[in-house]
């Protein structure tokens, strides 16, 4: 029976249910980073105001053409940086848009920690808010509907239905995220996040520290029965060799996604519903939920899962598995080997995405996951010129797979030291084509290059991640999760279950 997921249908529903720039001088700097794109920015000189009339007392520059205004002006952003961003206010990205577009940013700092309380606060405060709001999750869908429908978030529905905009772009190639950004009055008040990647779909993966199972002469497990067997041995023999039997922790992940797969569909703790036949289907509900309560009681019970298997944080699998006495670690089910494990130490080599294990009634899947858009740049009621907001976010929605420049705008500026390259005729990307470009940083280096790709509004498609130089000289995480994808968990998904792709 076909189980079809519903994420991108729950987060329609979910939006209807809740329905309740200063001028300052001309900078002389920005000629030199406008010309590196003008050409892919576009010819279309459509304007956006209601008073044509007066386009030639406006500081903004043809719609379409850099910089975006002629007298610089300033836009202050609220932002939570990456962790790995050491200083945004000023690293080489964003002074290389402040001279690309002639706008200077105020940015107002947050941590991805507190973003979403500060968000909050500012905005049941109603004072003092920024221009933009320009952070990837420190605001809920919740938030939008409620704050937009009380006139907080100015809308985008005439710069969206523009087909010049990227926004408009972004939207006709995927019209399911743009479903899912009308909130219940009608509106879009946000510029998504529309950040896609082939393995991030496939997101229910375990990695297995098969270090250890070499170690023991263990087989890698295929079915649950087996997975058992393997933990039991990682728990009993000393498996990371350090003269200590028992700083191992056998099992630190996997119970929400992967495990759960094994005995019933589910696609994550979040989203706990499945179309089956047409009829949504809870997963808690099924007989196969129950068995797979009954298999967690029995692991927590022999001592084979993490005492905090459910709060358990990535510092803290970072600490088991960078243990200066030897990789306590033996397995968890992190999206990316970068949740678990500083790659410093050298420990991510310890370690292999398994393929879904068969369970006890022969089920093997793998859920889909939808690339659902994420919030990721608001312009407030308080911002005085909004449609220099508008302009200055749809720049980085345009498609990097249409114009190579674009790429800066994710990676940092091209051929400077730890950004992005072309590359080369005959250089093979992840799906096996002519690879387009390639990263000349190391990811998870503390930098200052760039933004780390997730800060704001985007498009980086599926198409345009799996375009990325293949580089296989040494160890990469990109090939590594592109192959695990493709070899373990795509195929599980093609034969047993089929995403919907309805947005209603």
């Amino acid at each position: 029976m076909k189980k079809r997921t519903i994420s991108a249908m729950l987060a329609c529903i979910m939006l209807v249910s809740m329905a309740a720039c200063n001028n300052a001088a001309t900078s002389s700097e920005s000629s030199s980073a406008a010309s590196e794109v003008s050409s892919s920015a576009g010819s279309s000189h459509v304007d956006f105001s209601d008073t044509s009339e007066t386009d030639t007392d406006s500081n903004l520059n043809p719609f379409g053409t850099l910089p975006l205004v002629k007298e610089t002006e300033t836009l202050s952003i609220f932002t939570a940086p990456h962790a790995m961003v050491e200083d945004i206010t000023t690293n080489d990205l964003t002074k290389y848009v402040e001279e690309l577009t002639n706008v200077k940013i105020d940015w107002q700092v947050a941590t991805t920690a507190d973003a979403g309380q500060k968000i909050s606060l500012l905005l049941a405060s109603n004072t003092d808010l920024p221009d933009v709001f320009m952070v990837k999750g420190g605001i809920s869908t919740e938030q939008v509907v409620s704050y937009g429908s009380q006139g907080y978030f100015v809308p985008l529905n005439d710069f969206a239905a523009n087909p010049e905009t990227n926004l408009a772009k972004c939207y006709e190639a995927r019209p399911v995220s743009k479903g899912a950004s009308i909130a219940p009055d009608g509106n879009i008040y946000f510029f998504p996040i529309q950040d896609e990647s082939y393995h991030v779909s496939y997101s229910s993966k375990y990695w297995l520290n098969t270090d250890w199972t070499e170690r023991l002469g263990l087989e890698i497990p295929t079915t649950i029965d087996e997975f058992y067997e393997v933990l039991k041995a990682f728990r009993d023999n000393d498996a990371n060799g350090n003269g200590d039997p028992n700083d191992e922790v056998p099992c630190a992940g996997g119970l929400h996604n992967f495990l759960l797969n094994s005995f019933v569909y589910s696609a994550g703790k979040d989203n706990w519903l499945y179309l089956e036949d047409g009829v949504v289907t809870p997963t808690i509900t099924q007989d196969g939920f129950k068995e797979a309560l009954k298999f967690y009681q029995k692991l927590y019970q022999e001592n084979l899962l993490a005492k905090e298997i459910f709060i358990i944080s990535g510092n803290q699998l970072k600490m088991l598995s960078g243990d200066e006495n030897g990789n306590c670690l033996g397995g968890t089910d992190r999206q990316s080997m970068g949740g678990f494990v500083d790659f410093g130490t050298g420990r991510q080599m310890d370690y292999t995405a398994i393929a879904p294990l068969t369970g006890p009634t022969g089920l093997k899947q793998t859920p889909l996951s939808h690339f659902n858009p994420t919030p990721g740049f608001l312009i407030t009621k308080d911002c005085e010129n909004p449609e220099l907001a508008m302009r200055w976010a749809d720049l980085f929605m345009a498609d990097p797979m249409t114009n190579t420049d674009y790429i800066n705008l994710h990676y940092g500026v091209e051929g400077r030291e730890n950004t992005w390259a072309k590359a080369e005729e005959g250089e093979i990307a992840l799906d096996g084509t002519q690879a387009l470009y390639k990263w000349t940083f190391n990811w998870g280096d503390t930098l200052n290059t760039h933004w780390y790709t997730s800060v704001g509004p985007c498009f980086r498609s599926q198409e345009f991640k799996s375009a990325i130089v293949a580089d296989t000289s040494s160890w990469n995480q990109e090939v590594v999760l592109y192959n695990a994808t493709k070899e373990n968990y795509a195929p599980c998904y093609q034969l047993y279950s089929q995403p919907s792709r309805s947005a209603a």
